[in-house]
């Protein structure tokens, strides 16, 4: 058994003597940079393809868009001094029972002032993603009297215009 442990005790100092490493050297000067390669040639364009056929309109897209729109026409310059133009048009009828009220009404204030409401989204609507809308609001003061005058409001709430460069413009 004496010479059983012998044999283990010296492999084992064997292994550890014999697993050391010695340490590496000093890094060795960078060699030589290769030449660039030949830049390929560029492919020919390929043809052309076709316009494909227009898709159906969604489910309630008739709907949402019967009773008319707003389009607006923005230009103007930005802060960089870059001028801008943006079109866009604003189609869609509300869906909820809350935004029914105010997306077409007619409003008697009083006997001298009526107001008109129109609210109309950019895209389908949708309480979370979707809520981009232009708001009119016109109110008629003595209307057909000498001394009538009207009140007009365009509101255009969460709309960004992306510019070419693709800088954003942010609006309310």
């Amino acid at each position: 058994m004496k010479n059983y442990l012998k044999t283990i005790a010296t492999c084992a100092l064997v292994t550890f003597l014999c697993s050391c490493e010695g340490e590496d050297g000093a890094i060795g000067p960078s060699g030589e940079r290769g030449q660039n390669g030949i830049d390929g040639v560029d492919g020919t364009n390929g043809t052309e393809g076709q316009n494909g056929t227009d898709g159906q309109n969604g489910v309630g897209f008739d709907e949402l868009v019967k009773y008319g729109s707003i389009k607006i026409n923005l230009s103007g310059t930005r802060p960089d001094d870059v001028a801008f133009t943006d079109a866009s048009e604003f189609k869609f009828s509300p869906i909820g029972a809350d935004d029914l009220y105010n997306a077409s009404s007619k409003n008697v204030i009083n006997e001298t002032t009526t107001g008109y409401r129109l609210r109309r989204f950019l895209s389908a609507p949708d309480d979370t993603y979707q809520f981009t809308i232009a708001d009119i609001n016109l109110t008629t003061i003595n209307a057909g009297e000498a001394n009538q005058r009207f009140e007009f409001e365009l509101r255009i709430i969460n709309y960004a215009v992306v510019t070419d460069d693709h800088n954003t413009i942010y609006g309310y």
